[in-house]
């Protein structure tokens, strides 16, 4: 028996996954998804079955031989004050304008139906002459607590988990949500005092959204912020989020919880420093040939005590990709992880639309053959 391994359990799916998290050792590798995407992308076309619809969408995950855990519970609410919001629809064109006493903030997203999701196409925050205004609507926002995901555990029993949603942290709040990466790296090279005001004003005001998520029953906490090394070098990382990085998960630790982060672009050259951030879990890993780095480099970039969930990319689950290369690369990783531990097998990031369930299926029988511990 591998040190630390729980013996004599009645093993279900979130008991694989808490033993993890609890630095010990399941009888075999948790095996995670979340199909909220794929659900939506088929109901949109009007294929998904009634019994997989709402929350339909646990019993999937348990015909399928995998835990489920919640689309990023949020049990908190931004409430904007001292602006005017007007919404635009133009087909599958939204425009958002913020009206503020410093100025109107201009934001664009496109829906695309063959994704089955939208896409930012002009970010509010363009240049230094938005500053007053975005100061403006940060400083105004109050945070409010949504009161129906208290028990939201329930839905899922033992077959998932609830992971609540934390803000992004400020410098991933400004690349995905205010600027993009264009605007926000000349904002930060061209006025870097004004950035780095921003920044510790979104902090600031994260506070109480901290105070709301850390009250909340649920055992784990991610933050959202979908890093990807190509965005966001180990030097940004390091002047702008690692000390924040470090504040929020000992908070998240007094408070009994789990921290993680969405990581789930490219690997190299950011992992190590992130896995080094005070994080419990790295979550989304997305290996080669969709990420950038193999199963042993996986392992060599991130501390030991650190959790690795991801290593199926969710781009092998389409029909494009042949079902024996996606066996050959789900089994290697299996095999490669089970040496290490500490580790959850989970997609990487989402299901596609035309994701086939089969090879969810068939991953079940790869962790059943490769991915035992007693073993």
């Amino acid at each position: 028996m591998i040190s630390g391994q729980t013996s004599n359990m009645e093993w279900t799916e979130k008991k694989r996954i808490d033993v993890v998290f609890d630095g010990q050792t399941p009888d075999k590798i948790p095996w995670i998804n979340n199909l909220a995407y794929w659900q939506y992308a088929q109901e949109k076309q009007g294929l998904l079955k009634d019994c997989y619809k709402d929350w339909g969408l646990v019993r999937l995950h348990r015909e399928l031989g995998c835990a489920v855990y919640a689309p990023l519970a949020r049990n908190w609410e931004i409430h904007k004050k001292g602006i005017s919001i007007e919404d635009h629809s133009d087909g599958n064109e939204q425009t958002a304008l913020f009206h503020t006493p410093f100025g109107t903030l201009r934001a664009r997203q496109r829906y695309v139906p063959t994704a089955y999701t939208t896409a930012t196409t002009e970010w509010p925050f363009k240049n230094i002459e938005d500053f007053e205004a975005l100061k403006y609507i940060i400083k105004n926002e109050t945070v409010v607590q949504n009161h129906e995901l208290v028990n939201i555990q329930r839905r899922f029993g033992e077959q998932g988990i609830v992971v609540l949603e934390a803000p992004r942290s400020p410098l991933a709040r400004f690349l995905v949500e205010l600027g993009g990466t264009e605007n926000t790296v000349y904002f930060m090279h061209d006025h870097p005092g004004q950035f780095e005001e921003i920044l510790a004003l979104i902090s600031s005001q994260q506070d109480r959204i901290y105070e709301i998520l850390l009250a909340h029953p649920a055992h784990y906490v991610m933050l959202p912020d979908n890093l990807s090394s190509d965005t966001t070098s180990p030097d940004l990382f390091s002047r702008f989020s690692l000390g924040y990085y470090r504040l929020r998960c000992k908070q998240i630790r007094l408070a009994g919880k789990h921290s993680m982060v969405h990581h789930d672009g490219y690997l190299r050259s950011l992992i190590d420093l992130v896995s080094r951030s005070g994080l419990d879990c790295i979550q989304a890993v997305t290996q080669y040939p969709a990420g950038d780095l193999t199963p042993d480099e996986i392992i060599n970039s991130v501390s030991p005590n650190v959790i690795i969930w991801g290593g199926v990319p969710g781009a092998l689950l389409s029909d494009c990709f042949p079902l024996d290369e996606f066996i050959d690369v789900v089994a290697e990783y299996i095999q490669r992880m089970k040496q290490r531990g500490n580790v959850i097998l989970g997609l990487a990031d989402q299901v596609p639309p035309d994701g086939v369930l089969d090879r969810l299926a068939k991953v079940r029988e790869l962790v059943d053959q490769y991915g035992r511990y007693d073993e």
